[in-house]
């Protein structure tokens, strides 16, 4: 669990550790989901365009899939098909291979473009969860005015580094 309390001026703001992990990772996940995830990576080449070979990328593999469909349909052979493949891939190589060498080691990395990102989330050592958490948001916990039980996640402002905060918004959860 990652663990979220807060205190300010001798008064402690504590929540639900298991409602408010799920509620952050529910955000950080669902932002890491979008195509756009990639565009978190800091750049170390600014002269690389980085969209450029994203959008290459993925025109490849769409490809790939229409090789195997044309392929289950009877529209190319066997070779045809290897040998579409074989560039293919080593295209893609070269790509996956420029795109690494342009950006910074980052925490995001595994969980870019994964196909599972929650399988992944899970099989992160905490200590690299954390990682992630710092990379992306500042997490506050806010007073409020009622006690008892519940979980409220207007109480939880999640600040995204770079950009203006949100409290209580999760797109995992339903809300924008």
């Amino acid at each position: 669990m990652l663990s979220f309390a807060e205190c300010c001026g001798g008064k402690c703001r504590v929540r639900s550790v298991e409602h408010t992990d799920r509620f952050v990772v529910g955000a950080i996940l669902a932002r890491l989901a979008r195509p756009d995830a990639a565009d978190l990576l800091a750049p170390v080449k600014p002269d690389v365009d980085m969209a450029a070979l994203r959008a290459e990328a993925a025109a490849i593999r769409g490809n790939l899939n229409e090789l195997a469909a044309d392929m289950a349909v009877g529209l190319i052979d066997r070779g045809q098909m290897i040998a579409a493949t074989t560039r293919a891939k080593a295209r893609l190589a070269e790509i996956e291979s420029e795109l690494q060498a342009a950006v910074v080691q980052s925490p995001l990395t595994p969980l870019i473009n994964a196909s599972d990102i929650r399988a992944v989330w899970d099989a992160l050592p905490l200590s690299h969860q954390r990682l992630v958490l710092q990379e992306l948001v500042t997490v506050r916990i806010l007073t409020t005015g009622r006690r008892g039980r519940g979980f409220d996640p207007s109480t939880v402002e999640i600040r995204w580094n770079g950009r203006e905060a949100t409290t209580g918004e999760n797109p995992s959860m339903g809300t924008a």
